[in-house]
């Protein structure tokens, strides 16, 4: 039953026998379009060799982490907000038309040792990890992007120094928006069930004198953790 009006869109507003609006009939099919991103924590422990590959943003919020640092923890929304696996892709509605990709090691000085504000990761560490890695951006088993990671510099995060010796808030890139490799007219389009993939890769052979890279151990070192992100305009659904 519709009442002989339609949307903005030009469809007809379906009514309830009664002659009220059909509120769900009406929303159905219809979607949100955010501009949203999606973002994935991996966690290195101090004295970490690097592994070959890590596969990041294939593991769902609520599902085991498959780079622990101890025992069997189940991600959360500090981690990541992935409502499903790269994989396998979005579950319909939901799409992403990528604007950018980010990296972005959480704030690091020299932490306890020297300023009693806490553990933060080494910048030595910070810069080990991205000296002897690379990432593949991949939609299919297509490489769409590819590089090292300061080629994708995420524009958020801390700035700012201290008065403590050797002290000071560091991150990829500079803290701001405008300092990012934004994708603009290139961008990617990842459609519903579309599988895609973004992997950071330790080559063997690739470390110090052709040995695998390795963090430093606990005293020196309190690891790190890189926060990685893909931003763009994204359709949800409704209800």
């Amino acid at each position: 039953m519709y009442s002989g009006k339609t949307t903005g869109g030009g469809g007809q507003i379906p009514l309830n026998p009664n002659g009220s609006v059909n509120i769900n009939a009406l929303i159905n099919g219809m979607v949100s379009r955010d501009i949203w991103a999606y973002y994935y924590t991996l966690k290195l422990a101090a004295g970490t060799t690097f592994a070959a590959q890590y596969n990041l943003f294939n593991a769902a919020s609520g599902s085991p982490d498959p780079y622990p640092l101890s025992g069997s923890p189940v991600l959360t929304h500090v981690e990541t907000n992935m409502p499903s696996t790269c994989n396998n892709g979005f579950s319909a509605p939901r799409d992403l038309i990528m604007d950018q990709i980010g990296f972005y090691f959480l704030s690091a000085g020299c932490g306890a040792a020297n300023s009693g504000v806490g553990t933060f990761a080494s910048v030595s560490d910070m810069l080990a990890f991205c000296q002897y890695s690379y990432f593949e951006f991949k939609i299919i088993d297509k490489i769409f992007s590819e590089g090292f990671l300061e080629l994708q510099p995420p524009g958020v995060g801390f700035t700012g120094m201290s008065t403590q010796q050797l002290v000071g808030v560091w991150t990829l890139g500079l803290v701001n928006p405008h300092s990012v490799n934004r994708l603009n007219n290139f961008a990617k389009y990842l459609a519903p069930l579309m599988p895609w993939s973004l992997n950071i890769f330790f080559p063997s052979g690739s470390g110090p004198a052709g040995a695998s890279a390795v963090m430093l151990s606990q005293g020196a070192g309190n690891g790190l953790w890189l926060k990685a992100f893909l931003k763009g305009l994204t359709d949800r659904a409704v209800q």
